[in-house]
């Protein structure tokens, strides 16, 4: 879908209106002197208000509700585990390694849950 020449005018009618709102309540701010960048920002944000864009999951985590890490997590210790299986010499390290990357996905998930 595109705008036709009628939503354009509308649309450059709206914006010309918010323009000169935002000039308006500047120079009320500003007074006899120039208004700063900061004062300026707060002005338009009266104005012209936006909405901030939400992060967007992986696919993965939208279908299944898991994030990645957690996947990537348990792909690691699964292969952990066979090579313990495999090389049994290894049993000790691929413990250590495995743990630590299984409970630095679980405070991951734990801090990004909190937020």
């Amino acid at each position: 879908m595109s705008l036709t020449p009628k939503h354009i005018e509308i649309l450059e009618l709206h914006i010309q209106d918010v323009k000169e709102q935002i000039i308006s309540a500047a120079n009320k701010e500003g007074g006899d002197g120039p208004i700063d960048i900061p004062q300026l920002g707060n002005v338009m944000a009266r104005y012209a208000r936006t909405r901030p864009i939400p992060p967007v999951e992986s696919a993965w985590a939208q279908i299944i509700g898991v994030p990645g890490i957690i996947w990537i997590a348990a792909l690691l210790a699964l292969i952990f585990g066979i090579l313990t299986v495999w090389y049994p010499d290894l049993a000790d390290i691929a413990k250590v390694l495995a743990g630590a990357i299984v409970g630095a996905s679980g405070v991951t998930a734990t801090a990004g849950a909190r937020k």
